[in-house]
């Protein structure tokens, strides 16, 4: 027996997720398969909408409009759920001299920002950073759909695609579109995989003794009080042997840690010293070890578009480790173009992308 829906989504993570649930707020019918993918990004993510980031800490763009549109789909989650998974939470910045020399030349700017103050000369506090609990987040959507009887843990096979004319059919389910959101297995898709990834592996350690206090403490790595949790984030490894958790990842985080946590303190340990630092990695006392691939791309723009050969196909995926901060926005954005045939500014890129 056949099944008719609007549309098929690959893929469960954010993306996915968060897609599916703006569709069918609007009226369509989905069908998202959502079958556990091993190196899956979203279950690791912290899930930081950061106003200022990276190495050279740059502002946001569009700060505002991004950060309206996740305030405004965590209310319509809370709404549908009757949970929070969106709160706010005090970022304290530590810099190294580099960044403090950079800085001074951008003290104007630093200035003028609401939410940036300068505590002392290295370290800053961030205001109005968003944390969106990703893992929390995607099960609770998951538990609307399949309420809905909108998702299925089945395995989605490419070979078992057929594109017609203006339509696609998998297996006994017909759809007017199929759009992939499937992180970095994207880039093995026989539609998909040529575009640009630039996928990079990320470890996260839970450690002990939490606080109860939520707080974001971030010097190039971070550590994330949840109130309930812990954890020590992430590793950046674009030259992944495996997709598993590892003990060099392990020691990586442990002894960034303990190295800012002395600078913090007012010391410095240096390369004559390497006993101190091993035993201040041993007073860390790991939990649990995760890991996981980020979809991100050469350019840092995220994927989000049809296909320009198959209009049957979309592809919403590439957004890297700021999806909490990017993918609201962009899925109503491209909900517009599914659903009203609405131009949506990624659209351009996306065929530019395929005309190289």
């Amino acid at each position: 027996m056949s099944t008719d829906v609007d549309f098929i989504i690959v893929g469960g993570g954010l993306a996915g997720s968060i897609l599916a649930l703006e569709l069918i707020e609007r009226g369509a019918s989905v069908l998202i398969f959502d079958k556990p993918m091993e190196g899956a990004a979203s279950p690791i993510a912290a899930g930081l909408a950061n106003p200022v980031s990276g190495k050279r800490l740059v502002y946001e763009p569009e700060l505002e409009q991004k950060q309206t549109a996740l305030k405004l789909f965590a209310r319509k989650l809370e709404q549908l759920s009757g949970q929070n998974v969106l709160s706010e939470i005090l970022q304290t910045r530590f810099l190294n001299d580099q960044q403090v020399s950079e800085l001074k030349t951008r003290q104007l700017e630093i200035s003028n920002s609401a939410y940036v103050q300068a505590k002392s000369e290295k370290v800053l506090t961030i205001e109005n950073t968003l944390r969106l609990d990703i893992p929390k987040t995607c099960r609770l959507i998951g538990n609307i759909l399949e309420a809905k009887h909108s998702r299925s843990e089945t395995h989605f096979d490419y070979n078992d695609l057929t594109l017609t004319r203006e339509s696609v059919q998998w297996q006994e389910i017909n759809a007017k579109k199929v759009v992939f959101c499937e992180g970095w297995r994207a880039s093995q898709n026989p539609w998909f995989g040529e575009l640009p990834f630039n996928l990079n592996k990320g470890q996260v350690l839970k450690l002990d003794h939490p606080n109860l206090e939520p707080s974001l403490k971030n010097w190039g790595h971070w550590e994330l009080q949840t109130g309930t949790e812990r954890w020590l984030g992430a590793t950046t490894e674009r030259g992944y042997q495996h997709l598993n958790p590892d003990a060099e990842g392990r020691i990586t985080l442990l002894e960034s840690l303990a190295s800012m946590q002395t600078a913090q303190a007012g010391g410095q340990i240096s390369e004559q010293q390497p006993q101190v630092l091993e035993l201040k990695v041993l007073e860390l006392k790991v939990l649990e070890q995760r890991a996981g691939i980020r979809p991100a791309t050469i350019d840092r723009k995220p994927f989000v578009g049809i296909h320009p050969k198959y209009p049957q196909m979309g592809i919403f995926n590439g957004f890297g480790g700021k999806g909490s901060m990017l993918i609201p926005l962009a899925a109503s954005a491209f909900a517009n173009q599914l659903l009203r045939n609405q131009d949506c500014q990624h659209q351009a890129h996306l065929d530019q992308l395929f005309s190289i």
